[in-house]
Parts: C-alpha cells; structure tokens; sequence
C-alpha cells in the first residue's frame, strides 16, 4: 500500500467525496515505495505574473519520478470541442488547465535543481468509458472507469525511469510536501538571544540605582549572569553623563579589559593589582614579578599610603568580583571616596574560587539577586541539580536550551583534548562561528596542556601568554579559537562553552565554585569534558 499524504481526515462534501475515493483507490492499487500527495496548491511565474492552480494527485514512484493525476469526477463534456469540465457558471477547457498546470510544475523541477524528474501526465474519468483519445488528449494518457482495476500497474509503468540520487530524491519529497529548506542563521540567532538576555537583565540596572542609601554604600549580592556588568556599566555611564569622577576596580584583568572596551573614555578601569603596582612605581620601586613573591602585598601597602595622601576625589566607586577581594583592598581603596560619594560592592559568593574571607561594610545596603538571565534554563538546572550554590539560581533567560553534554574521554586523550576538538567541528557543523565558542580549562595556566599548546586540531588557539608588553598590557597569541582558564574567565562569557581538563576524584567546596563559575560561562550550548573519575564524582553529586 502506498502512503498517502496528507492523510484524509476531515469530513468530505458530496462533491469531494468521489475524488477522495479515487485517493483512497490510489492508495490500496499501489505497492509500498510510492508516495501520493494531492490537493497540492502550487504557483509559478509566467511573464513577471504568478499564477496559481491545484495538482489533484502527485505520484512519487520509489525511484523518484511522477504521475501527475487530473481527477474530474461527475459529469465531463466531451465533444469536438473537446473535454471541458463545468463549476457552476464557469466552463474549463481540461487540456488547456492540464497543460498549464504540467508546464508550471516542470518550471518549478526545473527550478529546484530537479529537471531529472520525469514527469507523467494522466487524466482520470473515473465515471466514463473514452473510445478514443483526442488530438490534445492522447487515449494513453487516460484512465478511465474500465481501467481503474489496473490504475497500479499504469502508473507504475509510467513511472519506470532509473532512479534518480538519494539526495534529489529527499528535495523532491520536501518540495512537494511544501517543506521549506530552512537553515537557521546562527549568528542571527545569537544576536537576538543576547539582545533579549541584556533586555531581561536591565533589572538590576534599572531599580538598583533607584535605590537610596543614607551611608551611600551598596551591597549587591548577585548570581553569575544576572546583570552585574550592565549594572556596573549604567552606573558609570550616569556618573559621566553628570560630569562625577567614577573609578571601576575589579580582581581579574580579563574582565577590567572588557569593562573597558565599554565603560565612558575617561573612567578609571582596573584591577586592585594595577593599582598597586602603579602606586609602587610611583614610589620609585620597580616591581620583581618573578622573583619577589610579595610584590603585590607592597603594591596594596603603597596604593593605601598614596590614597592617605590625596585628596578624596572619587564620586563614585566600583567594587566588583568582591568575593575575590581581601579587606585590606578595600582599606587601600575607600580614602579617594567623597564623603558624599556612592560605592557598590559588587560580587556573588558562589564564586569565591579564591577562598579569601568575607567582609562587612557597617551601615550598607544589602541587595540580592538569584536571577540568571545569562544562561539557559536547562544549564542553570542542571546547576541547582548538583546543587553549586548554597540556594537555587532561578532560570531567567529566553532560552530553554539543551541540558549540557557530559563527555568523558579516553585515558588515551590527556585532558579531553581530541575530544574537544571533535565537539568544536560539531559545534561548527551547527552553525556556530568559531568566535562564539570558548574552551575554557578546569585546571591553572601553569598545569594546563591546553593554556601550553598554540594550536587545537586544525585551529590556532587565542590565550593569554602569560607576559605583558611594556604598558602592561598583556600579550595573547593570534589564533582564532579562545582559550581560558576558569580563573581567567570568570566574569566573561560566550554563547557556546567547552570545559575540559576536569580530573577529579571528588567534588569538594572548591570544585563545586569552580564548576559553577565554569557552567555561567555558557550562554546557550555547554559541554564539559572530563575524565571517568571526575565523572563518578558527578554522578555521585547528583546521586546523593
């Protein structure tokens, strides 16, 4: 039995009920391969016009050519005028509308690149007995109620071409199915998912500033990916459009540099540590970044002096990544304060990947936030399923998503490596550019294989050299495919995240905030890679 398509379900009028029984007819005569779609509306351009009109029955033999069915049910005049079919007060000449209709589909074959499809052209008079065909209607081309016994074996001869490619074959099927070929556009995709995410995370830059302190101090508490950074950014921008001194401090240089990139020209952005060193040369002190392991406690020590000695200036101050800060920093920072200035506290304790201890600020204003309008739902639920923070981040995002992909590699393949590589031709395979991809490693740039190779596969890795140029500016390779620790990029993001080098036998307090700040990472596609013991460890995690 053939598949017909699309099936007849609805209720059928009088007039539509013989046609459908010839459908039904067409069904049961056919052996299984054959593929009859009808009711197709079709249209083609003919001379800058389009026309439209209606293919009763399309055959599609297994080897991918047609028989392309009329079916005029009822009453047919046949005469020396030839046939012609009545609907109400209009008469149509069944030669001519058969004949536009097979040139209008040949055009459309031709078109989608399927001139190989030989077409057949039948008209079916289920109701009449024909003698003799006409000199526009060859007697071959008729089926008429004496020849509905053999209706199968006509239209399978007809259909008896060689078999067109596999591939012709499928477009053939989509096309008359009235299936578009439609590729999403990835990089369209992904514009709009993260104007919708910066759209959804305005929260906090919209009310946060609204807020009114009697000390001016602000405590924001918030989870990774629910709006900090736009809240950092609003916040100096309105500072530089009153015309106020604003500085932004932050630990990692990664995310001082991106601030930067954003934040208005002549606002101070940096890291404690550039402030420190800056303070120590202004000393006269050269700093020994190899050999002098207490370069950076002599730096915070000058920044404090030197911010004793000037006057206060700032009207605002930005704390971020506060979890990563000791009290001393802030002791360092705080005297370039107005009395009358504002200082927001920025950080999120789930990210305290550097064990330093809390601190208190007397007389803030404490605001949370367990929003993560960053990441998608299924990677924030897969978060609060291994349970990374100490209360559940609530999903907030535009996106559903796809739960995060585990691989575990071969003992073969040192820290997932090859496997990355297979994961990152997948990823391109989908759409994906390779500047929305990052590889991020679980482990240090001094332990990591991958933060020591140049390249991965067939691409050059971008990372961090781990030097600076003469202005402190740090050096990176020129590859195309970035390349971080999870240090390092914290803070920052991308649409599609590969975490690898992830060897553990447990999952400790330290793991877990490295893991969490890891997943953040994602905005919509993440895939961690990661040995069979860190795997156990995992399941375990969610086992217990």
């Amino acid at each position: 039995m053939a598949d017909l398509h699309p099936r007849i379900l609805r209720a059928l009028s009088p007039g539509q009920y013989r046609e459908h029984e010839m459908l039904r007819l067409l069904e049961s005569a056919l052996p299984a391969g054959f593929t009859i779609y009808h009711g197709l509306a079709m249209s083609h351009l003919h001379e800058a016009s389009q026309r439209y009109g209606e293919l009763d029955a399309v055959v599609v033999s297994p080897g991918g050519h047609l028989a392309v069915l009329e079916i005029k049910a009822g009453s047919v005049e046949l005469s020396a005028r030839g046939a012609f079919k009545r609907y109400g007060a209009v008469e149509k000449n069944l030669k001519n509308q058969a004949h536009a209709q097979l040139q209008g589909l040949r055009g459309r074959l031709r078109e989608q690149s399927l001139g190989v499809v030989c077409v057949a052209h039948f008209l079916l008079l289920p109701d009449f007995r024909v003698g003799q065909g006409s000199i526009g209607y060859p007697r071959e081309r008729i089926i008429d109620a004496t020849q509905l016994d053999d209706l199968g074996p006509v239209l399978t001869e007809a259909c008896r071409h060689s078999p067109i490619e596999e591939n012709d074959r499928l477009r053939l099927h989509d096309f008359l199915a009235d299936r578009f070929a439609l590729v999403p556009d990835a990089a369209c995709l992904q514009g709009q998912r993260q104007a919708a995410t910066r759209r959804l995370a305005q929260g906090l830059a919209t009310w946060v500033p609204r807020i009114r302190s009697e000390a001016g101090i602000f405590v924001v508490e918030a989870t990774a990916g629910s709006g900090k950074t736009q809240l950092a950014l609003t916040l100096l921008q309105e500072s530089a459009r009153r015309r106020q001194r604003a500085r932004y401090v932050c630990f990692n240089r990664p995310l001082a540099d991106h601030i930067a990139r954003l934040a208005p020209a002549h606002v101070e952005v940096s890291t404690a540590d550039e402030l420190g060193v800056a303070a120590l040369r202004a000393t006269g002190d050269t700093p020994d970044f190899v050999g002098d392991a207490s370069v950076f406690r002599r730096g915070r020590e000058a920044l404090r002096a030197a911010s004793l000695a000037a006057p206060a200036s700032l009207d605002l101050l930005i704390i971020d990544e506060s979890q990563d800060f000791d009290a001393e920093w802030l002791e360092a920072l705080l005297p370039r304060l107005k009395t009358d200035g504002r200082l927001y506290v920025l950080g999120d304790s789930s990210q305290a990947i550097y064990g330093k201890e809390p601190f208190d600020l007397p007389g803030a204003t404490l605001i949370s936030c367990p929003d993560n309008f960053r990441s998608s739902h299924r990677i924030v639920e897969t978060i609060n399923l291994l349970r990374l923070t100490p209360e559940p981040v609530i999903p907030q995002g535009p996106e559903t998503g796809d739960l995060p992909a585990l691989h575990v590699h071969e003992a073969s393949d040192p820290g997932g490596l090859r496997k990355v590589g297979e994961i990152v031709r997948d990823l391109l395979a989908a759409g994906c550019g390779l500047g929305d991809i990052a590889i991020v490693s679980f482990c240090g740039r001094q332990r990591s294989q991958l933060l020591q190779s140049d390249a991965l596969a067939s691409w050059r890795l971008r990372r961090f050299t781990g030097s600076y140029d003469a202005s402190d500016s740090p050096l990176w390779t020129s590859g195309e495919l970035l390349a971080e620790s999870v240090y390092r990029f914290k803070g920052q993001s991308a649409p599609a995240v590969i975490v690898c080098e992830m060897d553990f036998d447990a999952l400790d307090e330290q793991r877990m905030r490295m893991l969490f700040v890891a997943m953040t990472r994602a905005q919509s596609s993440l895939h961690l890679v990661m040995s069979a013991s860190a795997d156990q460890a995992l399941a375990a995690r969610l086992n217990a």
